[in-house]
């Protein structure tokens, strides 16, 4: 059965032939070429009001999955795979037939928080059980689709102005624009299922998914610290953990003079983050932060990410604008037969994708040392 969409250009493409053979034949529509006209274009604009309740339906079931997915801390879990591809994979399983779905944008979008704030250090923050879980760094960075295995990007420098006289040479701005070739990089795992996992626990192939995408996600949250840090031209500022609270107020302090932005994120290692939360001040030996409550959510008003993808030691200020995460081909989840699967009742799962992480604005990130 034809599809709303096709019902739809199929009507909008007869009443075109119609009016087409009249325009060739240089003369006006008949009465009855005119009724029928008339009748097609209605049908199309029957059909359009049709789809766009259809969408608006399936946006109000999405809106109620999501409702369905937060947990009593206020965070949405992202949820990987879709009933439908979980269904598809345990099905593929016991037939020993191939099957491949996609984890995509709107998935990891699903593990931002109520109200597109990021999320707060200390509370559940992750989309899979606690300990398990990832919050996807590519969200901080701005989304782009590679065209080719090569991407050409652009590494923007700070500009300055001056005050001079009217007539007076005109200072160089001193901004400069590098051109950085990269080839994206791919980020693969297998692993390795039994037909008789399927047989007594088919939950357990979605639980399993589940965390080999969230391996995938923490080798990405990896390469994306690796860029942010790594990259000519970031900012530095160094300090004590034991003075972690000042230096990170002076390295705001400093990005907002030079950039004239607040940063977006703090991202911290979270055993550093354990030493913030244990501050106490000097005078009555009280902490500077709430120990029962759900914090720090922010560090001087910047929002905080705990993520073990920074290494010890070591905080990054990121402010909006600083990278670009480019993508080649989205998450993708595949299973199939390989090698002695069939023989040994075994079927390989892959998780792959290619993408690449690019530093376009370096004065955006502040890499602090904390000794």
């Amino acid at each position: 059965m034809a599809t709303l969409k096709e019902q739809r250009i199929d009507a909008i493409a007869s009443a075109r032939k119609i009016a087409s053979r009249a325009s060739e034949e240089g003369r006006d529509l008949t009465p009855t070429e005119a009724q029928e006209f008339d009748a097609l274009l209605g049908k199309a604009d029957d059909l359009a009001a049709k789809m766009e309740q259809s969408e608006q339906a399936k946006a109000r079931r999405t809106a109620l999955g999501r409702l369905d997915a937060t947990d009593d801390t206020g965070f949405r879990q992202i949820d990987v795979l879709t009933a439908e591809a979980k269904g598809g994979f345990v099905n593929a399983m016991r037939t020993k037939t191939a099957y491949a779905t996609k984890v995509g944008q709107t998935e990891f979008k699903a593990a931002i928080p109520s109200g597109g704030t990021l999320p707060t250090a200390g509370a559940l923050a992750s989309p899979s059980s606690p300990g398990t879980g990832v919050w996807a760094l590519r969200n901080l960075l701005f989304p782009q689709d590679a065209e080719g295995p090569t991407v050409r990007y652009y590494r923007m420098g700070t500009a300055t102005a001056a005050v001079v006289a009217e007539g007076a040479q005109k200072p160089d701005s001193g901004a400069t624009v590098t051109p950085v070739d990269t080839s994206l990089i791919k980020i693969a795992s297998v692993t390795r299922l039994t037909n008789e996992l399927v047989d007594d626990a088919p939950a357990l192939v979605d639980a399993i998914t589940r965390e080999v995408v969230m391996g995938t996600l923490r080798k990405e949250n990896a390469e994306i610290v690796t860029a942010l840090s790594g990259a000519s031209g970031v900012m530095a500022a160094t300090g004590t953990l034991a003075t972690a609270l000042d230096v990170l107020a002076a390295a705001i302090g400093s990005t907002e003079a030079l950039n004239g932005v607040t940063p977006s994120a703090v991202l911290v290692n979270p055993g550093n983050l354990a030493t913030i939360r244990q501050a106490k001040a000097s005078t009555g030996g009280s902490y500077f932060i709430d120990p029962l409550g759900s914090g720090p959510t922010t560090i001087h008003g910047v929002p905080v990410i705990s993520t073990a993808a920074v290494a010890a030691g070591t905080a990054l200020l990121v402010s909006a604008g600083a990278g670009v995460f480019y993508t080649r081909s989205e998450i993708k989840v595949d299973l199939g037969l390989s090698g002695t699967d069939f023989e040994f009742n075994t079927m390989t799962l892959r998780v792959e994708e290619r993408v690449l992480p690019a530093v376009v604005r370096p004065a955006l990130i502040t890499k602090v040392t904390l000794t």
